[in-house]
């Protein structure tokens, strides 16, 4: 198992024309990430995305791709009310906590399997396996100001502070 976030500029342009005007960057950035971040990414409006889809990869690619790297928290941590985690669970119960993760990425596989099986279309096959899937998208925008503010700051989402 390995974490697989990545972050690569792929272009980053300002017309000359333009050079003094703000918000003509247009930065294209290619980005991994577990799969359940993409709601998050999908709330900045300012953004142009493409990223990979669960209905165009086959059902064994994905099942092997969750299979040899499963997304699991680094870490795990309390529960409590609001949308920020409490303390970091102490050492037992974090690993018992990722082993009860991968309990249920094992399980989401095998019941994966018996679909694909079954000859269940990967629009829904490929489904349940999405909460331990990386995830792959191109983003365009002029305006990371808000992202910057709301996404890599402390407070976020670990995963996607990461």
């Amino acid at each position: 198992m390995s974490y697989l976030y990545s972050a690569k500029v792929i272009e980053d342009s300002i017309p000359d024309t333009y050079r003094y005007t703000p918000n003509v960057r247009l930065t294209t950035v290619e980005l991994t990430f577990p799969r359940f971040i993409l709601a998050e990414i999908n709330t900045h409006r300012m953004m142009s995305r493409g990223s990979e889809s669960s209905r165009a990869i086959p059902v064994e690619k994905r099942i092997e791709r969750v299979k040899a790297n499963p997304f699991v928290p680094a870490a795990f941590s309390a529960n409590k009310k609001g949308m920020q985690a409490g303390e970091a669970l102490d050492e037992a119960a974090n690993e018992q906590t990722r082993a009860d993760w991968m309990e249920l990425v094992n399980a989401t596989v095998a019941g994966t399997v018996k679909l694909a099986r079954n000859n269940a279309h990967k629009q829904w096959a490929n489904r349940p396996l999405e909460p331990y899937a990386w995830h792959t998208a191109v983003i365009s925008s002029c305006y990371w100001d808000n992202w910057d503010a709301l996404r890599i700051s402390p407070p976020a989402q670990p995963e996607f502070f990461e």
